[in-house]
């Protein structure tokens, strides 16, 4: 009996190994390719992130996080996700003035946009159970200017790392971005 298990010992940890990757891979930290340009310059094209679920499993929301989402019904669009950034909140009212957020009168302050552009949307107030979504690249980014806020049950998790391409591997860390008094 005991050479049977030192003959097979590896098999059955590689096995195990195995089993708990795909288990984190595929359930928990599923892993997305960025397939647009909305978020320049924080993620890329061809950018591989992965994806928290934890975070949707408690519905743990904060403004600055970075979230893949279904456009709509997940199951009428599956394979179809989008990578922005959660702007407001429920109850909160989104105003945009020459490119400035501003949530309840109160300016966003955005350290991570680079392309800017001069638009002007709102007032807007998020509803329950909704995110409004705002992509980096403002000039180049479809989001809820165009198609309202998202329902918080097609949020698939929040990024927390890119891992591809290696020489721009990140750990995306939570940062609050409050609107300014």
């Amino acid at each position: 009996m005991v050479s049977f298990w030192k003959k097979w010992w590896d098999v059955i940890l590689l096995a195990l190994f195995l089993i708990v990757f795909l288990v984190l891979r595929f359930y928990l930290y599923p892993w997305f390719t960025v397939r647009q340009t909305s978020m320049l310059e924080t993620l890329h094209s061809g950018d591989v992130v992965v994806v928290s679920r934890m975070y949707t499993l408690h519905k743990d929301f904060q403004r600055g996080d970075i979230i893949v989402f279904y456009l709509g019904d997940k199951k009428e669009h599956e394979g179809e996700y989008l990578v922005k950034r959660v702007i407001g909140l429920p109850g909160e009212t989104i105003e945009i003035h020459d490119g400035v957020v501003y949530i309840n009168g109160h300016a966003l302050k955005e350290p991570y946009i680079v392309h800017k552009d001069n638009s002007s949307f709102g007032p807007y107030t998020v509803p329950k159970g909704k995110l409004f979504v705002l992509g980096d690249n403002r000039p180049a980014s479809r989001d809820s200017r165009f198609f309202g806020a998202i329902d918080e049950n097609t949020v698939v998790g929040r990024v927390v790392m890119r891992i591809y391409p290696f020489s721009q591997f990140t750990v995306f860390h939570r940062i609050s971005y409050d609107a300014s008094s």
